[in-house]
């Protein structure tokens, strides 16, 4: 976590560095001077990063330690399906960071993925004072950007079945992996019209200890291209995937806690 370098391609002011000039090498982005930058995803024309707010002392190591809390994104770039989450005021470009009014609440970000022209974030509400002890909370999956593949899924509201929006100006939470849907998210992913997230159920859900993997699964929504998902056209729901063709595979339970790739390993 510290600072952040961009270069390549500045079309539409991608680099966040305030200008749309390409950049051979890297340079240093001043907007996010002073700021704690923790993740990074890139999409097609534009870039989401993820900053620290606070520092949590982690009761449980020896010796002592502490780590920093993602709880702040910015957005720089292109803005046409409203990838950066600004709102239905702004569709312009922005050539350095703007801050969004996302999360919110104390809600840590655990995981960011950019498809093409979408975002698909993870966040967690810190636990809750329960009984004598604490209690975890339910992770809230979030998307926003362009829509029309159904890779943002169904929002709070939208009704099972129907056609997606076009976009989605700012982040919506995806209502199936709400109460009272079994499945806790752990993971999330995009590809390029199509998003993906791990959940697990089952006792312990409520825990992110690696044994309380009960029952690890990906659900997948968007647009069907080469067994992104297992329907044809477009998905809004998610569905459980079936084994692609060309021999790639899923390993379960997941390797590493909070990772999930929609980039298939081979045998």
């Amino acid at each position: 976590a510290g600072t952040a370098f961009a270069w390549g391609h500045g079309g539409g002011g991608r680099l966040g560095l305030g200008r749309s000039e390409h950049r051979r090498s890297p340079m240093r982005i001043d907007a996010l001077d002073g700021e704690v930058v923790c993740n990074i995803s890139c999409g097609a024309s534009f870039t989401v990063f993820a900053t620290a707010t606070r520092t949590l002392e982690v009761a449980s190591a020896t010796p002592p330690a502490s780590r920093q809390v993602a709880a702040a994104l910015w957005a720089c770039g292109g803005n046409r399906y409203g990838q950066l989450g600004v709102g239905s005021n702004d569709f312009s470009s922005h050539e350095v960071p703007v801050r969004l009014d996302f999360p919110g609440g104390g809600a840590e970000l655990i995981g960011l993925a950019c498809g093409a022209n979408h975002v698909i974030c993870l966040t967690r509400a810190p636990p809750q004072n329960s009984g004598g002890g604490t209690r975890d909370e339910r992770p809230v999956v979030w998307a926003w950007g362009c829509a029309s593949s159904g890779q943002c899924g169904r929002a709070e509201g939208e009704v099972q079945g129907t056609a997606p929006p076009d976009m989605r100006t700012s982040a919506e939470v995806l209502a199936d992996f709400q109460a009272p849907s079994p499945y806790w998210a752990i993971a999330v992913a995009a590809g390029r019209s199509h998003s993906a997230v791990l959940t697990r159920s089952g006792v312990g859900a409520a825990s992110f200890a690696p044994r309380s993997f009960d029952s690890p699964m990906c659900y997948g929504t968007g647009h069907h291209v080469e067994g992104a998902v297992p329907a044809t056209g477009r998905v809004t729901t998610p569905v459980t995937p079936s084994p692609p063709r060309g021999g790639c595979h899923v390993t379960t339970p997941p390797m590493i806690v909070g990772g999930l790739s929609t980039g298939p390993r081979r045998k």
